[in-house]
Protein backbone atom coordinates (compact mmCIF):
# COMPACT_ATOMS: atom_id res chain seq x y z
CA UNK A 1 0.00 0.00 0.00
CA UNK A 2 1.67 3.24 -0.86
CA UNK A 3 -0.02 6.87 0.54
CA UNK A 4 0.75 10.13 0.65
CA UNK A 5 -0.43 12.96 2.77
CA UNK A 6 0.12 16.82 1.58
CA UNK A 7 -0.65 19.78 4.00
CA UNK A 8 -0.71 22.90 1.76
CA UNK A 9 -3.12 25.67 0.49
CA UNK A 10 -5.80 25.04 -2.11
CA UNK A 11 -5.25 26.39 -5.01
CA UNK A 12 -8.39 26.32 -7.10
CA UNK A 13 -12.06 26.04 -5.95
CA UNK A 14 -13.41 22.80 -5.57
CA UNK A 15 -15.61 21.69 -8.23
CA UNK A 16 -17.65 18.91 -8.89
CA UNK A 17 -17.56 16.68 -12.56
CA UNK A 18 -20.21 14.19 -13.56
CA UNK A 19 -18.54 10.93 -14.77
CA UNK A 20 -20.17 9.01 -17.94
CA UNK A 21 -21.46 6.69 -15.60
CA UNK A 22 -23.27 9.16 -13.15
CA UNK A 23 -20.11 8.70 -10.60
CA UNK A 24 -19.61 12.49 -9.06
CA UNK A 25 -15.87 13.20 -8.35
CA UNK A 26 -14.23 16.45 -6.60
CA UNK A 27 -11.56 17.77 -8.23
CA UNK A 28 -9.25 20.83 -6.64
CA UNK A 29 -5.69 21.41 -6.69
CA UNK A 30 -3.30 21.97 -3.79
CA UNK A 31 0.11 23.64 -3.67
CA UNK A 32 2.61 23.02 -0.82
CA UNK A 33 5.78 25.07 -0.64
CA UNK A 34 9.66 23.84 0.44
CA UNK A 35 12.60 25.61 0.77
CA UNK A 36 15.94 24.76 0.62
CA UNK A 37 18.96 26.93 1.63
CA UNK A 38 19.32 28.09 -1.44
CA UNK A 39 15.25 27.60 -2.83
CA UNK A 40 11.75 27.90 -2.52
CA UNK A 41 9.97 25.57 -4.59
CA UNK A 42 5.74 25.24 -4.76
CA UNK A 43 4.38 21.81 -5.91
CA UNK A 44 1.11 21.77 -7.44
CA UNK A 45 -0.48 18.28 -6.82
CA UNK A 46 -4.41 17.59 -8.62
CA UNK A 47 -6.50 16.13 -5.93
CA UNK A 48 -9.57 14.27 -6.84
CA UNK A 49 -12.12 12.59 -4.40
CA UNK A 50 -14.62 10.23 -5.88
CA UNK A 51 -17.96 10.72 -3.91
CA UNK A 52 -19.55 7.35 -3.02
CA UNK A 53 -23.00 6.50 -4.98
CA UNK A 54 -26.26 7.74 -3.76
CA UNK A 55 -24.41 10.72 -1.50
CA UNK A 56 -23.72 14.17 -2.10
CA UNK A 57 -20.67 15.88 -3.36
CA UNK A 58 -21.53 18.96 -0.13
CA UNK A 59 -17.63 18.53 0.79
CA UNK A 60 -16.97 20.97 -2.21
CA UNK A 61 -18.76 23.53 -0.91
CA UNK A 62 -16.12 23.56 1.99
CA UNK A 63 -13.15 23.61 -0.13
CA UNK A 64 -12.15 27.44 -1.11
CA UNK A 65 -9.29 28.67 -2.80
CA UNK A 66 -6.55 29.35 -0.28
CA UNK A 67 -7.91 27.37 2.63
CA UNK A 68 -5.20 25.20 4.53
CA UNK A 69 -6.12 21.89 4.12
CA UNK A 70 -4.59 18.13 4.67
CA UNK A 71 -5.42 15.21 2.31
CA UNK A 72 -4.28 11.59 2.29
CA UNK A 73 -4.74 9.52 -0.11
CA UNK A 74 -3.12 6.91 -3.21
CA UNK A 75 -0.57 9.38 -5.44
CA UNK A 76 -0.96 8.46 -9.24
CA UNK A 77 1.44 9.69 -11.39
CA UNK A 78 1.15 10.06 -15.65
CA UNK A 79 2.56 10.79 -18.34
CA UNK A 80 1.92 12.14 -22.16
CA UNK A 81 3.15 13.77 -24.90
CA UNK A 82 1.96 17.81 -25.18
CA UNK A 83 0.71 19.68 -27.61
CA UNK A 84 4.48 20.84 -28.73
CA UNK A 85 5.64 17.28 -28.55
CA UNK A 86 7.29 17.54 -25.48
CA UNK A 87 7.21 14.96 -22.34
CA UNK A 88 5.14 16.20 -19.54
CA UNK A 89 4.14 14.67 -16.32
CA UNK A 90 1.22 15.11 -13.38
CA UNK A 91 1.30 13.98 -10.37
CA UNK A 92 -2.74 13.21 -9.08
CA UNK A 93 -3.51 11.81 -5.18
CA UNK A 94 -7.24 10.59 -5.09
CA UNK A 95 -8.33 11.13 -1.58
CA UNK A 96 -9.38 8.80 0.54
CA UNK A 97 -9.43 11.63 3.82
CA UNK A 98 -9.50 15.30 3.93
CA UNK A 99 -9.59 17.74 6.40
CA UNK A 100 -9.88 21.41 6.64
CA UNK A 101 -7.41 23.22 8.60
CA UNK A 102 -8.74 26.68 8.03
CA UNK A 103 -11.04 27.63 10.93
CA UNK A 104 -14.11 29.89 9.34
CA UNK A 105 -16.03 32.28 11.52
CA UNK A 106 -20.08 32.30 10.44
CA UNK A 107 -20.02 36.49 9.96
CA UNK A 108 -22.99 36.46 7.46
CA UNK A 109 -25.44 35.23 10.23
CA UNK A 110 -24.47 36.48 13.53
CA UNK A 111 -26.00 35.46 16.87
CA UNK A 112 -27.02 37.49 19.21
CA UNK A 113 -28.37 37.25 22.94
CA UNK A 114 -31.97 39.67 23.40
CA UNK A 115 -30.95 42.50 25.27
CA UNK A 116 -31.45 41.83 29.51
CA UNK A 117 -34.66 44.07 29.22
CA UNK A 118 -36.41 42.25 26.76
CA UNK A 119 -39.02 40.03 27.75
CA UNK A 120 -38.77 36.28 26.26
CA UNK A 121 -42.01 35.48 24.74
CA UNK A 122 -41.46 31.69 26.01
CA UNK A 123 -39.81 32.35 29.56
CA UNK A 124 -43.74 30.80 30.94
CA UNK A 125 -43.00 27.52 28.78
CA UNK A 126 -39.89 26.94 30.40
CA UNK A 127 -39.99 23.96 33.32
CA UNK A 128 -37.18 25.39 35.37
Amino acid sequence: MLKTQIIGNVGTAAEVKVLNNGLQVIVFSVAYTWKTKTEEKTTWVKCKRFVQEGKTAVLADYIHKGDKIFVEGRPEVSACIGKDGTAQASFELIANEIQLLTKRSDSAAPITAPASNQKDEFAEDLPF
